[in-house]
C-alpha cells in the first residue's frame, strides 16, 4: 500500500488490512503509528518525512510487528544521534532501516551506547 504525499494525518484504517505487508507512507503529517501495531504480517514500513515526535512510543507500537526494513529518518524524533541506536536495539528483526543495511557492527555498536549510558 502506498500513500506517500497525499498529506495524510493519521493510520487510521490500516489496523484492518491484516494481511497488508508494505506499507509506504512517506511525507505525509503523521503524528503516531497508532494502528500499525494490528498489522503483524507487515514487512516493510517506510514513514519518513513525517511528524513522528515521540520514538519510544513509535518503537512500542512496533513491538508485534516482525518489520525487516523501516524507514523513519526525517522526522523530529530522528534528530537524535541515538535513534538510530534506539531503533536497534529495540527492533532486532529489523534488516534495513533508513535505506542502508543494519549489520552485526551496528548492533553492537547499539548496545555498547546502552552500557556506556548506565555507567554513568
Amino acid at each position: 500500500l502506498n500513500i506517500s504525499f497525499n498529506a495524510v494525518t493519521s493510520l487510521d484504517g490500516v489496523q484492518d488490512c491484516a494481511n497488508l505487508q508494505e506499507l509506504k507512507a512517506t511525507g505525509n503529517r503523521i503524528k503516531t503509528l497508532a494502528g500499525v501495531e494490528q498489522c503483524e504480517q507487515l514487512r516493510l514500513l517506510h514513514v519518513d518525512a513525517n511528524h513522528l515526535e515521540d520514538l519510544s512510543a513509535c518503537l512500542g507500537l512496533l513491538q508485534g510487528v516482525q518489520l525487516l526494513e523501516l524507514n523513519i529518518s526525517g522526522n523530529p524524533c530522528t534528530e537524535s544521534d541515538s535513534s538510530q541506536h534506539h531503533v536497534v536495539s529495540n527492533m532486532p528483526s529489523v534488516t534495513v532501516l533508513d535505506g542502508s543495511a543494519v549489520t552485526s557492527l551496528d548492533r553492537a555498536l547499539a548496545s555498547q551506547y546502552f552500557l556506556m549510558l548506565e555507567e554513568h
